[in-house]
């Protein structure tokens, strides 16, 4: 199968790129993951479907957030080789102001959010690196992910052992805000929450930010095909996933893992192995942004939110999985994407609402609100408010603000390059 999924990537400098759908499907699909697995807080989501969207939703996310980052330096291209995703200083200043906006949305919206954990302020970080990253041939960028997947994890490891957090705050598994900033300690703090010790630690996500700029590479070259997407995405998931399975199906790792969890009951005490995994499996197979630095082989075990070698590796796999699927998908079956597509070209407005959706469900709802309940309300109303207001306008609410403030940084220099091109 050599199906192309790429659009060619010549094109006019002034004429409006076309959208690639399914990267816009693929935004939806993230995002609706996410919001899959915050739902299952307030209604029991079946098993198979709870384990595939957390975490791997996430990490989706943020690799299609490296994409962005190629299209974006496409946008302000003056040269053949900026067409194909490398930065210009328009450019630059483009993904530069959308990195405070992200990071200012990011700090702000933990503070009123009723359960989602905020990505954005990791997903403005990323931006930021990406900048310099643009700069780089593919060649060394796919390089740098390849050493990154396994030694970002290696390098939280080490840091969280040989620097552990003293303060009085518990930060694992949480996200700074703009209150986080108050005096030295708790500025230490949050940093340490954003850089190496959070939810979303940057330094473990660096890797999701370095494959995702390669593909937008590769598709601004027409060079994405089924095959290739396919053949790479099947090969790092069995490698990170089959790992993981091995460590926990031919070694006592998981039995040790779970055995804290008899402390909790006295009638655990002698609980089998399995009779634990079926109380706490869920728990077990779950962390909180960060590798258990108790036991190094944690760092092999694919637990959702973990940022260990075979999660990076694992998920990098999974979402080149459903980047094929999707365009084969757009390719032969378009209509059936077409509510995807639509609600994916507004990922910001949608990210935001759905934290503000959980919020005014946590303040009004008098009883547990059901799945169809929540599907509907998080799923169904945002696709048709997404078709309605694409009737009338080109981009989203939000992301016709961060258009506008990334345009005007950018255009006088990408005007002076082009007129110098002339």
């Amino acid at each position: 199968m050599t199906t192309s999924i790429a659009t060619p990537a010549a094109y006019s400098a002034r004429t409006p790129r076309a959208r690639i759908g399914y990267l816009d499907a693929a935004r939806a699909v993230a995002i609706i993951g996410m919001v899959l697995a915050h739902i299952a807080a307030f209604v029991e989501l079946p098993a198979p479907i709870e384990n595939l969207v957390s975490g791997r939703s996430a990490i989706m996310f943020a690799i299609l957030a490296g994409v962005s980052t190629t299209l974006i330096a496409r946008s302000g291209a003056v040269t053949d080789r900026e067409r194909l995703g490398y930065t210009n200083a328009g450019s630059s200043r483009n993904l530069l102001v959308r990195v405070g906006i992200l990071l200012l949305i990011g700090l702000t919206l933990p503070l009123i959010s009723a359960g989602p954990i905020i990505i954005l302020s990791t997903y403005a970080v990323l931006y930021l690196l990406a900048i310099p990253v643009l700069r780089l041939s593919t060649r060394a960028i796919t390089i740098l992910a390849a050493i990154t997947a396994f030694a970002t994890p290696l390098l939280s490891f080490w840091l969280r052992t040989t620097w552990p957090d003293t303060g009085e705050e518990i930060i694992i598994g949480g996200v700074p805000t703009v209150l986080s900033f108050t005096s030295v300690e708790s500025t230490v703090q949050a940093f340490r929450q954003l850089l190496f010790d959070g939810m979303y630690p940057v330094l473990t996500w660096i890797p999701f930010l370095l494959a995702g700029i390669i593909i937008g590479r590769l598709i601004l070259n027409s060079r994405f095909t089924a095959r290739v997407s396919a053949t790479a995405g099947a090969l790092l998931a069995l490698i990170g996933y089959g790992t993981s399975w091995a460590l926990v199906h031919f070694t006592d790792f998981m039995s040790q893992r779970i055995a804290v969890y008899r402390q909790f009951d006295s009638s655990l005490a002698n609980a089998s192995d399995e009779d634990l995994m079926d109380q706490f499996g869920t728990i077990a197979y779950a962390n909180f942004g960060v590798t258990d630095t108790n036991d190094a082989l944690s760092l092999l075990l694919a637990a959702h939110h973990s940022g260990s070698i075979t999660e990076i590796i694992g998920g990098i796999g999974f979402t080149l999985l459903v980047l094929t699927g999707l365009a084969l998908l757009d390719r032969y079956t378009g209509p059936l994407l077409a509510p995807f597509k639509t609600l994916g070209k507004m990922p910001l407005t949608y990210y935001i609402a759905h934290v503000i959706g959980f919020l005014v469900l946590m303040l009004t709802a008098t009883t547990a609100p059901s799945l169809g309940m929540c599907l509907v309300f998080f799923i169904v109303i945002p696709m048709v408010f997404a078709a309605a207001w694409f009737h009338f306008f080109r981009r989203g609410p939000l992301e016709a603000v961060l258009h506008a403030a990334a345009r005007r940084a950018s255009t006088p220099r990408q005007a002076k390059l082009e007129t110098q091109v002339k």
